[in-house]
């Protein structure tokens, strides 16, 4: 594997977990999957000249996954007191253009009461 060129959070390994049927369940083997996955899609990028990432209307660069993958990566390319690499904020479905639904809580008001 290649070395990640930006730093991955732990929201956007939880969001390739969830768009990712197949993804690892445990979060440290998803997140080593993901910043593999980084790895590549950032050496197609730069040995593809055609290749460039789009600019999201908040700033973030977005990068697509590779086929069949259907999603994109997004690095914020600002600066952080961790270091200076970018760091990836978030994983999108490409299809949906959305981040992963949110785990849904159940709240005490919500649940059935004791029999």
């Amino acid at each position: 594997m290649s070395e990640c060129p930006w730093y991955v959070t732990a929201a956007a390994a939880r969001e390739y977990q969830a768009l990712r049927p197949r993804a690892a369940r445990d979060f440290d083997a998803a997140r080593d999957d993901l910043i593999g996955l980084c790895a590549d899609v950032w050496k197609r990028y730069e040995t593809t000249p055609e290749l460039a990432p789009r600019v999201g209307r908040t700033g973030l660069y977005l990068y697509r996954g590779p086929t069949p993958l259907r999603i994109e990566i997004a690095v914020s390319m600002e600066r952080r007191s961790e270091g200076p690499k970018g760091q990836v904020v978030a994983v999108l479905s490409v299809e949906r253009k959305t981040k992963p639904p949110a785990p849904i809580r159940i709240s005490e008001s919500v649940r059935a009461p004791p029999r």
